[in-house]
């Protein structure tokens, strides 16, 4: 049993800061806004302010609009000198409440001279590497678009498998660079168009000598499911003495795979922990019955590296490879990670209108979190957890807005929200809620 003491006086070394303009105008003028808005921050903060990352959730129509938005937006961003390094992802996932964009930050707060930190891109994909003693962890955006990418990943021409493969082999080229592999990865999000709609698994692609399906080309699977597939291919070879990372799977408003990563190095003298939810199942351990694809027969497909050697997929699917949350503690400082969570119990979902199932979410969160369940876990808690670091919720319709909002800070109290508007990957669920907390502690 590992012990520690809350800090109540402080606030923490990381820092969730959501940030939305005034009043509506042309977009661009919108994200000049939240970038003057950052700077505020920066500078209320300075010297002790080091950005991580950067998720901008930006209101499109099509892909056509989402990807002229971007590419403004990212010469506007890269123009800036305190931003032109910073890991940056686009989300197509419009800001509740009629908001064109906003921005969610987090940020280290933490004297100079006690880290070092690095901002470095591999063929497009950006992150944010941070050494504090012996301690390293990694901030990272992955989009799928690598120069070495003949297609970009959200070519609609391609299938959310193809896509989803782009996205985690590059994430493999971060991860290798850092002496790191999949099981490095402590919280995850991965970003879909079209989460649960179906789509072919293989399209008109060039594929002679290295293809992984083998099976005709009408053959659908639900996208959430070909994410899945897509990550336990790269999962399978990965060491996770800390179990999975903490993770969420969304949908967005374009085609694509878009993926977030936080790492932590490994060190004997760091703590990991994956938390479970005794009123949920493991969602790594479903069972097969939650993943039968109607539309989808047996299934062929060799693995990555090249072996011919088939195996057959009786209709059963890959599990979603994440744990309900995980907990990373680094000498004085804990880290709290909360999986997209949803209207589930065990593995069923629960009917109900956006009030019950948000009720639900919430009291999952808390079963989760609480003081109890982390005993179990074999982490102790001296004083009070303190309130969230930062909360999201993705809400399927606009109009369920509202109540999401009051049922959250009637929970959190007063943390940074981030509602948007995405598909969940149920397609019977109105809400999913994740969070986060950071906080400094002492080891008694």
């Amino acid at each position: 049993m590992i012990r520690v003491k809350i800090n109540k006086s402080d606030k923490g070394t990381k820092r969730i800061f959501i940030i939305h303009p005034d009043a509506g105008s042309h977009h661009a003028g919108e994200l000049t806004e939240c970038i003057g808005k950052l700077k505020n921050i920066s500078q209320e903060h300075a010297p002790d302010f080091r950005l991580l990352k950067l998720t901008v959730f930006v209101n499109s129509k099509n892909l056509r609009d989402f990807t002229e938005k971007k590419n403004e937006y990212t010469e506007l961003i890269q123009s800036n000198s305190d931003l032109s390094d910073v890991p940056v992802l686009f989300v197509a996932q419009p800001p509740a409440n009629n908001k064109n964009i906003a921005f969610e930050v987090m940020a280290l707060i933490l004297p100079a001279s006690e880290y070092n930190y690095e901002y470095k891109n591999i063929d497009g994909n950006s992150y944010c590497k941070i050494n504090i003693e012996e301690d390293y962890e990694i901030f990272g955006v992955v989009s799928g678009e690598s120069k070495k990418n003949i297609q970009t990943a959200i070519n609609k021409e391609k299938s959310v498998y193809r896509q989803s493969i782009s996205c985690f082999e590059e994430l493999k080229n971060i991860l290798v660079k850092n002496n790191m592999d999949f099981g490095n990865i402590v919280r995850q999000w991965g970003y879909m168009g079209g989460i649960t709609n179906y789509g072919l698994r293989i399209t008109n692609e060039t594929e002679t000598n290295n293809r992984f399906f083998d099976y005709p080309q009408n053959d659908k699977m639900e996208n959430y499911q070909m994410f899945n597939m897509a990550r336990a291919e790269y999962y399978k070879n990965a060491i996770w003495k800390n179990g999975y990372p903490a993770a969420t799977g969304i949908g967005a408003n374009v085609e694509g795979c878009l993926i977030e990563f936080i790492a932590a190095n490994d060190n004997p003298n760091r703590l990991i922990i994956p938390l479970h939810n005794p009123k949920q199942y493991d969602a790594h351990r479903y069972s097969s019955e939650k993943f039968n694809n109607p539309l989808n027969p047996p299934l062929m497909r060799r693995n990555l590296d090249g072996n011919s050697k088939t195996s057959e997929y009786k209709c059963e699917a890959d599990t979603p490879k994440f744990e309900r949350g995980k907990i990373v503690l680094s000498g004085d400082i804990l880290d709290l990670y909360v999986s997209g969570t949803a209207a589930i119990i065990g593995e069923d979902s629960i009917p109900g209108d956006i009030h019950e199932q948000t009720k639900t979410t919430l009291e999952n969160i808390t079963k989760l979190c609480s003081k109890e369940n982390l005993d179990e876990h074999g982490l102790h808690i001296e004083g009070e957890l303190p309130r969230f670091s930062g909360v999201r919720a993705y809400i399927k319709f606009p109009k369920d807005v509202q109540i999401v909002e009051e049922l959250c800070k009637k929970e959190f109290g007063d943390v940074p929200i981030l509602c948007v508007i995405a598909d969940v990957c149920r397609e019977e669920l109105l809400v999913e809620i994740e969070a986060y907390l950071n906080c400094t502690v002492e080891r008694i």
